[in-house]
């Protein structure tokens, strides 16, 4: 009986130590899974981004250069991060990929910022590294 008592307390004291390692770490990342801090409003003219530090709006036209840029940081921390580049600022605006309507910018973008490059985005959101891909730029 003892050697089936063991091993079965051996996994359950080696699960509730990973369940406080994954809630720790929850609680000392700056953006997470379910971060709702970022959100994105996209219209026609462009798009805003409203976040914990105030609001930014682009215009599309006012766009020179999108990048994704990815961390080690993930699973339980944000690793992918949206840079727009303006003439006036390199990294204009950044913003989360866990941000809200992220999916209905991703959509619109192309539209908007012909050339844009989904095979670098698929590239992209498979890092697992620090690494930066270029998605559009304009010519």
């Amino acid at each position: 009986m003892l050697s089936f008592i063991l091993p079965v307390l051996v996994i359950a004291s080696s699960v509730g130590m990973l369940m406080m390692v994954i809630h720790r770490t929850k609680q000392d990342a700056p953006f997470l899974l379910d971060d709702d801090h970022v959100t994105v409003a996209v219209d026609g003219r462009g798009f805003q981004v409203h976040g914990p530090d105030g609001r930014e709006t682009l215009a599309w036209t006012e766009i020179t250069a999108v990048r994704i840029r990815t961390t080690d940081a993930g699973p339980l921390a944000d690793d992918v991060f949206w840079e727009f580049d303006t003439a006036a600022k390199a990294s204009a605006v950044t913003m989360t990929n866990m941000a809200r309507g992220i999916h209905e910018l991703l959509e619109t973008a192309p539209r908007h910022l012909p050339g844009f490059d989904h095979d670098a985005v698929i590239a992209a959101m498979g890092s697992t590294d620090h690494a930066v891909f270029d998605v559009w730029s304009r010519s």
